[in-house]
């Protein structure tokens, strides 16, 4: 299997698997999310192992890919989400973005109308398509700067898992820039921490996770514990940033 058909395949497994997870209660999550197999979405009764709303869009990718190869435009990409929709138009996207689809008659008639400045599923979207782009190429270093930034909190955890899934998969050295101090503790095996200007390192921070991890570490003991670390150590340096005086710690009475 070519690789980049492969990396699009572990994704849409991945969505596949995730679907039923998403927006779910603590509960069902907490009880089902053992890798054990595939549930029913509690709210749009997805069969298990059937794909998404997420899945549709890397399937869409792949197809683009597979056809044009990295020649592929963002044209290219929209045009094969259009008809991917169409063929199955699929629940589970956001609300307003669904009733978008429901209407688009073209990628020409998409790109017309959506909403660049989104941070839903259009948003999400475009990220899968950048960072796909980039794979096809099997790169071995790979530059990050804040590529979920525009997202949801729980989008971004969503891709974060999606990206650690690719950099398993292809082996790449990925140097990530970030100003979310989670999305460091859960994506980094390794986090340099810049001082405000003129910038420069003052904390190597090691993750020590597994290599065979997703979002779920963040329910780690650990996970609060490197995230705090960070923030004592990022605290001065932002309020340096906005400038104001660093407070003196409180004396002992």
């Amino acid at each position: 299997m070519p690789r980049k058909v492969q990396l699009l395949t572990f994704t849409a497994t991945g969505d596949a698997y995730g679907v039923c997870f998403e927006y779910a209660p603590r509960e069902i999550i907490r009880t089902r999310n053992n890798l054990a197999g595939y549930f029913s979405h509690h709210k749009y009764q997805t069969g298990g192992g059937c794909y998404s709303d997420d899945t549709q869009m890397s399937i869409a990718v792949a197809e683009a890919l597979l056809k044009l190869g990295d020649a592929a435009s963002a044209h290219d990409f929209t045009a094969s989400f259009v008809a991917a929709f169409q063929r199955d138009p699929r629940e589970g996207y956001a609300g307003s973005f669904h009733e978008f689809l429901l209407t688009v008659t073209d990628a020409d008639d998409f790109l017309a109308r959506i909403r660049n400045d989104s941070d839903k599923s259009g948003g999400a979207m475009r990220q899968r398509v950048c960072i796909a782009r980039t794979l096809v190429m099997q790169p071995r270093l790979i530059l990050l700067d804040e590529p979920f930034g525009a997202l949801d909190q729980q989008t971004r955890l969503l891709m974060g898992d999606e990206l650690l899934l690719m950099w398993r998969a292809t082996g790449a050295t990925v140097f990530l820039i970030t100003h979310a101090l989670d999305e460091a503790t859960m994506l980094a095996d390794r986090i340099g921490v810049m001082s405000a200007r003129p910038g420069r390192l003052i904390d190597v921070v090691e993750t020590n996770w597994p290599r065979e991890r997703d979002s779920r570490i963040v329910e780690r003991s650990e996970f609060g514990a490197i995230t705090a670390r960070l923030w004592k150590t990022l605290r001065e340096e932002s309020i340096k940033t906005i400038g104001r005086a660093v407070p003196k710690p409180a004396a002992d009475a």
